[in-house]
């Protein structure tokens, strides 16, 4: 079950335990989707609208790989999606973990969602600068150079789901169509049940160099999203990637005009090292600041997927965070090779991301060719 629909019930993880996960079986966390406003969202006019038109995107074999959807494909409805999220509306989206109680105050709370669920401890920051020459392993501190180019690609995500206000983190790509932005699946689709599809976020948007509330380097609105067909059917983490593609900000300038992009790599060879970023928001990290982690990949040992993952602290409102390889801090450059995606509740202190294969590469190849994707 995908991670919207957790926000309303519980249930078990949409792939079977393995031995030694969460108990027993060890029961894997989910890291990322921001939580809830505590008042519904308003939906603007110009916003999209249930049964928005969707493609599927099929391989070589005819095999459905993912399924595209139609945003704000308007100038009207982009003006609307970028007017949507003022300032009040991007401070009060909270991460899952995160939940308002009656009494006002916000409270930390283990949110299951497809057997992970956020974690709302506080982390244990080992804070070191990056240099090019040397890249100690650092498990959650602010980014310490902010005249740093990724400063400028690495942002947040915000959208409205199922009714409700989040945010996650993002990035921008470089791409043909110079406005493609990569994050997690689960920061644009519920994730479905194994019966029925997850539906779509609406309203979403893209704030580069997002710090205090400001889009310091425009909003961009998403006008097509595409996730995978496993995420989006069975809210598998395996395959937990998702593409947007946006429309111009209110000046008119193109993502990459307004702050460039990484690169991505497909198929790259497993392990090595990575820097994450991403903005964390439960305790003790506010979602206002960039953050990051860097140290070696390792693989999957506790679930047996493709995933791999490295120590890191960094708390939900990080989901679809960038993780760069071969990344130098100064030029603020890398090779995008996964995002943000889950922990282990039993093994916490490490973070997951999916890699980037055959079907991630058939999504960005779908959509980031031409904004009319």
């Amino acid at each position: 079950m995908g991670v919207g629909r957790a926000l309303r019930r519980h249930s078990a993880a949409p792939r079977v335990p393995r031995a030694g996960l969460a108990g027993a079986l060890v029961l894997p966390v989910v890291l990322a989707v921001a939580v809830a406003v505590p008042a519904r969202a308003d939906v603007p006019a110009g916003g999209r609208v249930s049964g928005a038109p969707e493609r599927v995107l099929r391989d070589a074999r005819q095999v459905a790989v993912g399924v595209v959807s139609a945003q704000a494909t308007t100038v009207v409805r982009q003006r609307a999606a970028r007017a949507y999220w003022t300032r009040s509306r991007m401070l009060a989206a909270r991460p899952v973990g995160l939940r308002v109680g009656a009494d006002g105050r916000t409270v930390a709370v283990a949110e299951q969602a497809s057997g992970r669920h956020a974690r709302g401890t506080a982390p244990t920051s080992v804070v070191r600068r990056l240099s090019p020459a040397r890249a100690p392993v650092v498990t959650g501190a602010a980014w310490p150079l902010p005249a740093s180019p990724v400063v400028r690609t690495t942002g947040k995500v915000f959208f409205t789901m199922n009714g409700w206000d989040y945010v996650c983190s993002g990035s921008a790509v470089s791409s043909p169509d110079a406005s493609t932005v990569l994050t997690a699946g689960h920061c644009v689709n519920e994730g479905g049940d194994g019966v029925t599809p997850g539906a779509y976020a609406t309203h979403l948007v893209f704030v580069p160099g997002y710090r205090d509330g400001t889009a310091p380097y425009g909003t961009f609105a998403a006008t097509h999203l595409v996730t995978t067909s496993g995420w989006r059917t069975g809210g598998d983490f395996d395959v937990d990637v998702a593409f947007a593609n946006v429309g111009h900000d209110g000046a008119g300038r193109t993502l990459t005009q307004a702050v460039g992009g990484q690169p991505i790599a497909f198929h790259r060879p497993r392990g090595g090292a990575v820097t994450v970023l991403g903005y964390p928001a439960a305790a003790p990290y506010t979602g206002e600041r960039l953050t990051y982690c860097a140290g070696p990949l390792r693989q999957d040992s506790i679930g047996l997927g493709p995933d791999q993952g490295l120590r890191c602290d960094l708390t939900p409102g990080s989901s679809g965070g960038p993780w760069l390889a071969d990344f130098d801090p100064v030029l603020g450059a890398g090779s995008l090779v996964s995002v943000t995606s889950f922990s282990y509740t039993q093994h916490p202190g490490i973070l997951w991301g999916p890699y980037l294969g055959a079907t991630a590469q058939s999504l960005y190849t779908a959509v980031a060719g031409t904004t009319s994707a």
